[in-house]
């Protein structure tokens, strides 16, 4: 089976221009700076993509977004849709939420001026914590870390620092369901992150850790997009078992020049 044409894009050379201070539209933007225009491929559909990359000659600038699994996200793409709607939704249900509880609140409040609403019950945590005490001297620390769409993250580094010691830490990396455990953890404060790339640093800070068995349920931040120089890699058929490139006639005679 063919490899999808956008799994083997890549941003050869990273732009540190922001997004924002491009002039233009959603789909694409004027960069002052290398004046050539970049584009957005989460904002085209799939066919769009490909006769972009395909069609262009030269250099092609572009904004990809790269999912946990390394497929690049298009506009028409079902998993990337489900993700948002699924965004949209939990925000609308925390907005709904905060609605209710605002009510609720200054229903309350007649009648008793002094008590004031606390604006960040309402923000909710990346993470949630859970705490089960055990009869050993050490503790357990596990979890299970998902995306933005609920999906598993496999492979994330999860690191465990002791607080103050930074040379004092605890490594691994989640298992094919998503997993982490650092066993017989000795009682102290913690600072936990977990870092996959394409992914912002999820950091839980002052983490205490006391004779007890720790779980927690981690959604990493949305795939951070990358905007610079779109590179094509080679298909797979083009490589040998040692590694080495194949180049044949054609393949040559299609290179830019």
């Amino acid at each position: 089976m063919k490899e999808d044409l956008l799994d083997r894009i890549r941003i050869a050379s990273p732009c540190q221009v922001s997004w924002e201070s491009m002039t233009g539209s959603e789909r694409a933007r004027f960069c002052s700076q290398c004046e050539l225009h970049v584009y957005d491929i989460s904002r085209l559909n799939h066919k769009e993509a490909v006769a972009l990359i395909t069609n262009t000659q030269g250099r092609i600038c572009g904004r990809i977004h790269r999912r946990a699994d390394g497929t690049v996200l298009t506009r028409d793409c079902p998993v990337g849709l489900r993700a948002i709607r699924r965004r949209v939704a939990r925000i609308a249900g925390s907005a709904f939420a905060a609605i209710l509880t605002l009510v609720s609140i200054a229903s309350g409040q007649k009648g008793s001026p002094d008590q004031t609403p606390n604006p960040t019950t309402s923000i909710p945590k990346l993470y949630q914590i859970e705490r089960k005490q055990s009869d050993q001297d050490k503790s357990s620390v596990t979890g299970k870390i998902f995306d933005s769409s609920g999906s598993i993250v496999v492979g994330a580094t999860v690191t465990l620092w002791k607080d103050g010691l930074a040379k004092t830490k605890l490594e691994t990396v989640t298992n094919a369901s998503g997993e982490f455990s650092f066993q017989n953890v000795p009682q102290g404060w913690y600072r936990l992150e977990a870092y996959q790339p394409g992914f912002a640093i999820l950091a839980i800070e002052k983490l205490e850790v006391k004779n007890e068995d720790i779980s927690i349920a981690a959604t990493l931040g949305p795939p951070e997009p990358l905007t610079g120089v779109i590179c094509v890699l080679p298909e797979p058929n083009l490589m040998s078992p040692q590694g080495t490139m194949i180049l044949s006639g054609d393949l040559i005679r299609r290179l830019p020049h």
